[in-house]
């Protein structure tokens, strides 16, 4: 079997544009990491490492978590702090300065 690799990504930008890429194919698309890593021609073992060292593991159980039935609002707020805690503190920190007005 002829495996094609790409290059190493050069630049840390590079990098960054691959794994944001892996993220929304394991997260959003649903593929395993052997089908990510042969999509953006690297190894099995760089997707693996960034699924583990970047929780998407966690995140993907909790994105399926809160498309189930019974999922409150607190709950969810719960979710988006554990997940993008600078977004939570962006929003209060808006919606405070609205109250005040």
């Amino acid at each position: 079997m002829d495996k094609k690799v790409k290059p190493r990504p050069k630049t840390k930008l590079e990098l960054l544009d691959l794994k944001r890429k892996a993220k929304r194919l394991y997260l959003t698309d649903g593929l395993t990491g052997k089908d990510i890593a042969s999509i953006l021609h690297v190894s099995e073992k760089s997707i693996s490492t960034w699924i583990n060292e970047y929780g998407w593991i966690e995140k993907k159980e909790d994105a399926l978590y809160v498309r189930q039935p019974g999922v409150t609002i607190a709950k969810l707020q719960s979710i988006l702090k554990k997940l993008h805690p600078e977004l939570v503190e962006t929003i209060e920190k808006v919606f405070n300065e609205k109250l005040k007005d």
